[in-house]
């Protein structure tokens, strides 16, 4: 290889594996349309009013970030998003931070299992996370805890919904149940203890 770098070998061989990796992320993209669209769709009467309670069920045709799309398609911007999540997909923080810098989400609250951090697959994923949240430490808090709780609160103008159910913020094939619940009563109750961990 010649020290000044004039191998065009090694050029062509840095595209090719540039370009595996795009298509394969382009492919990730891809797909989780998809799955955000099959939320929306099964959404499409809308989220639950005061009081009211709904159950989902995602047969491995969309995940818990989809819920973001979907909610955000129905309702709007977004004024105050609380997530816990044991895991999440780097697409999904991708989804976070455009809806942050778009103005979709006004404020974040996000707390994330400690195991992210030792597992070898996600420590790249909590370190993006940590370097982009740290960008917007104005409209972005997050914390990390021994946590398995999945749960999203969203406020949006005077409405509130809680999601709660067995699904992380990852791409997943398997069946995965949800409980939607509309009202402050249950938003409140687990913004307090979240808040308690930031």
């Amino acid at each position: 290889m010649d020290l000044f770098g004039n191998d065009d070998s090694f050029k062509i061989q840095k595209i090719k594996a540039d370009s595996k990796a795009a298509k394969r992320e382009l492919k990730q993209t891809f797909r989780q349309l998809n799955r955000d669209e099959n939320c929306l769709n099964a959404l499409k009467d809308g989220i639950p009013n005061e009081n009211e309670v709904q159950s989902f069920v995602s047969r491995g045709l969309s995940d818990a970030g989809s819920f973001l799309y979907a909610i955000s398609e129905i309702e709007g911007v977004i004024d105050e998003l609380i997530i816990a999540t044991w895991t999440i997909s780097k697409v999904n923080v991708r989804k976070l931070l455009e809806y942050i810098d778009n103005g979709k989400i006004k404020n974040l609250t996000f707390l994330i299992n400690d195991g992210l951090l030792k597992t070898n697959s996600t420590k790249p994923i909590y370190a993006f996370l940590c370097l982009e949240f740290d960008k917007r430490k104005d409209k972005i808090k997050f914390a990390v805890a021994n946590s398995h709780a999945k749960i999203q609160l969203y406020k949006i103008s005077n409405k509130y919904l809680t999601i709660s159910g067995s699904g992380n913020w990852s791409e997943n094939p398997r069946i995965e149940n949800y409980i939607l619940i509309g009202g402050k009563t249950q938003f409140e109750f687990n913004k307090q203890w979240i808040s308690e961990l930031m």
